[in-house]
């Protein structure tokens, strides 16, 4: 029986990518309508409901249900033939990737039937958070555009973010757990700041192996006042912008912040030896 983890995660995304590039062209953004077919999702449907998206049987496979609080009813896409799905935002994008994910935990029979081992709830939410940032970045794509070298700074995950039509948190995650980065450069923190308090939460990070040394790998949604502490001055919290230093040992810490819409920030750190 195989082990349903992150491993069989990988070979199902390559298998499904490989299918729809058979289909068409892999091109950035990801054609996700094309690879909802290929997992006999027969629709999607968009409606004012609470959680972000969810999955059921339907009639020779699946439905998929993404939240749109815009509407006051329900309307649902059929995935027939060459039906194309409209524009979606990037969040909306990663419900659909993260429900496709779901689908490769099921039997092809009809209807779907759990596979053998079927995850507990969060360890096969975490995998499917996993899978959708791979069927949004696919690593043939996402390495071709590593091959320039640039910096893992704020404004290449938004240029990276807008190629591939995904948040700058998934981009950031998916760089830190793939291990595709090959060279040194700065470490990069997604922080979203916390209302009437001078803290904020680590949402996502790439840490470059330059700065282990100094400070372990944040988990996600890690205060940042406790994994910083003794970096971060006051200036920090009382401007959009800030730049400072912190020496540590022997290293010196270089921070810059720059803002990313309301409540967020992006935190570059550069370890400068001497």
């Amino acid at each position: 029986m195989a082990k349903l983890d992150r491993r069989f995660v990988d070979a199902k995304v390559r298998y499904l990518l490989g299918q729809g590039k058979r289909a068409a062209p892999l091109t950035a953004p990801t054609d996700l309508g094309g690879l909802a077919r290929l997992q006999r999702v027969q629709s999607v449907d968009f409606r004012p409901m609470l959680p972000s998206g969810g999955i059921a049987f339907a009639e020779g496979g699946f439905v998929v249900y993404i939240r749109d609080l815009k509407r006051e009813s329900p309307h649902r896409i059929l995935l027939d033939n060459d039906a194309a799905l409209p524009d979606l935002a990037p969040r909306e994008r990663f419900t659909l990737a993260h429900e496709l994910a779901h689908t490769f935990f099921f039997t092809t029979s009809s209807p779907p039937a759990k596979l053998a081992g079927y995850p507990r709830s969060r360890i096969l939410e975490e995998l499917c958070q996993y899978g959708a940032r791979q069927l949004l970045l696919p690593e043939a794509a996402l390495r071709r555009r590593l091959a320039e070298n640039d910096p893992v700074t704020s404004a290449f995950i938004c240029r990276i973010a807008d190629q591939f039509a995904a948040s700058p948190e998934v981009v950031i995650r998916r760089l830190d757990e793939s291990g595709m980065v090959g060279y040194s450069g700065p470490s990069l923190l997604m922080l979203q700041e916390e209302a009437h308090s001078d803290d904020a939460e680590v949402i996502a990070a790439y840490i470059d192996s330059s700065l282990l040394p100094y400070r372990l790998r944040p988990e996600p949604y890690t205060s940042l006042s406790e994994w910083g502490a003794g970096m971060l001055d006051e200036g920090f919290w009382a401007s959009s912008r800030w730049q400072g230093t912190s020496a540590i040992r022997d290293a010196t810490l270089k921070f810059r912040k720059i803002p990313y819409g309301p409540g967020f920030c992006f935190l570059e750190i550069d370890v400068v030896l001497p």
